[in-house]
């Protein structure tokens, strides 16, 4: 199939499942536009076509789709492996384990997502304490995934979309106050969500690290909001790479003259910032990286 993608996704660029769906493209590799769609005020015709009218939503032609778990699904077996990067495990018992934490972290912890939600993630800091039931559903939340967390950095010996879900969700608690994560978790959700780029654990940790790159290179301060930068139309990322410096512009701006959004961060961290060259990436990203950096 190649009808294009299009990913809709909420205005404020805070939702999680948005944030799964947004890795599920990248770790694919696959060329999309991204859409915004305020929660307030959906129009009727977005309401209509997505069916569920929330988001994330994912526009396939005239094929429409909802629910960040089902796009997941949808876009592993249309755009399989080997062509494509997997974004789930090959092997079928960690795969049915990569879904059970995926389903586990949308439908349960409903304190926890109320009290921490990822507003507190991607903007605004608390350190309101958390309520005995948000404290009760931690520790179940900890006793659960203690014996999927090793030492290395991913659920498996490959990163899987489940590390994206999970980390995102333990970053609520290990970004706020009123709870401290075990060591071995609080590396867990750091090194999937803010990694260094010379390790292979997906496109959010890449995203991240680059963009602290960025912040520092300009020196200047940005915010922890990797999402926003990622998630930006190519009007407000041309915007804001006119104001970088020339070495730089020429890495974001793709042969067209328009900004590439979802290839600049990666490509400005292999030309300018790894101290060293960052580790092999799978499939479809390992060819954009080379020709982006020549």
């Amino acid at each position: 199939m190649t009808h294009a993608l299009t990913l809709y996704v909420d205005d404020k660029y805070e939702s999680p499942y948005a944030l799964s769906a947004f890795v599920a493209l990248e770790e694919k590799g696959l060329p999309y536009t991204l859409e915004t769609v305020s929660l307030r005020d959906k129009p009727a015709s977005y309401a209509a076509s997505s069916h569920t009218g929330r988001v994330p939503s994912l526009k396939h032609g005239d094929y429409w789709l909802a629910e960040s778990s089902a796009i997941g699904e949808y876009l592993a077996e249309t755009f399989p492996y080997p062509k494509h990067p997997r974004i789930f495990p090959e092997d079928l018992k960690q795969r049915g384990i990569c879904r059970m934490v995926q389903a586990w972290v949308r439908s349960d912890f409903l304190a926890i997502r109320e009290e921490r939600s990822t507003h507190t993630v991607f903007a605004a800091r608390t350190e309101q304490p958390l309520s005995k039931v948000a404290l009760q559903q931690v520790d179940r939340l900890l006793a659960g995934i203690a014996p999927l967390i090793a030492e290395r950095p991913t659920l498996f010996e490959q990163w899987c979309i489940a590390d994206c879900d999970l980390a995102l969700m333990l970053q609520r608690l290990n970004l706020n106050g009123g709870c401290t994560l075990p060591p071995r978790v609080k590396a867990y959700a750091q090194r999937c969500l803010a990694a260094p780029l010379d390790t292979e654990v997906g496109a959010a940790g890449r995203a991240t690290a680059a963009l602290k790159c960025r912040s520092a290179f300009v020196d200047r301060p940005v915010p922890p909001r990797y999402i926003r930068a990622r998630f930006q139309t190519s009007s407000s990322v041309q915007e804001e790479v006119s104001t970088w410096p020339r070495q730089m512009r020429t890495t974001a701006i793709g042969r067209s003259g328009r900004a590439c959004p979802a290839r600049s961060f990666r490509s400005f961290w292999s030309v300018h910032c790894s101290p060293r060259r960052c580790g092999s990436w799978s499939g479809a990203a390992t060819a954009r990286r080379k020709s982006a950096t020549g």
